[in-house]
């Protein structure tokens, strides 16, 4: 009689329901700055450092929309139709079509398109910028 093979799943091992570590990406901390791994589906986590909710989803914003605050690991996205007015905006990455009335600070990249309108100081590590963009504020624009 043939011997039989059993495979035996790793704990690491994937494809057998096991999480890996190709399941996960890094985001910073909102508040503390600090790198946190979190699962791609996530959409909050509470901060392993600070302890406070942290939103991980994307924003995207078709209509006027007024908030305190608007704080995401992800990007924000104000479309031509869009208006946002809020106290502060920090976000990964933001890309304005319409017009955007906050202070915002973001991690990443900041788009401005032709048709925007900002109001308000923004500081990103870089920003670009079409011509006929309307802008008032400060702009601090590189690493803090």
């Amino acid at each position: 009689m043939p011997a039989v093979k059993h495979s035996v799943a790793s704990p690491g091992d994937p494809g057998r329901g096991a999480p890996s570590r190709t399941d996960g990406k890094v985001i910073l901390c909102t508040y503390c700055d600090q790198p946190q791994e979190v699962g791609r589906k996530a959409q909050t986590i509470t901060c392993r450092f600070c302890y406070k909710r942290l939103n991980l989803e994307d924003a995207h914003i078709k209509q006027y929309e007024a908030h305190r605050a608007i704080e995401t690991c992800g990007s924000v996205l104000i479309d031509k139709k869009g208006t946002v007015v809020a106290e502060r905006l920090h976000c990964a990455s933001l890309t304005v079509r319409g017009k955007l009335k906050a202070n915002v600070i973001s991690r990443g990249a900041v788009q401005v398109a032709t048709t925007a309108e900002i109001r308000g100081d923004v500081a990103a590590p870089r920003i670009a910028i079409d011509a006929g963009a309307v802008l008032e504020g400060r702009y601090h624009i590189g690493s803090a």
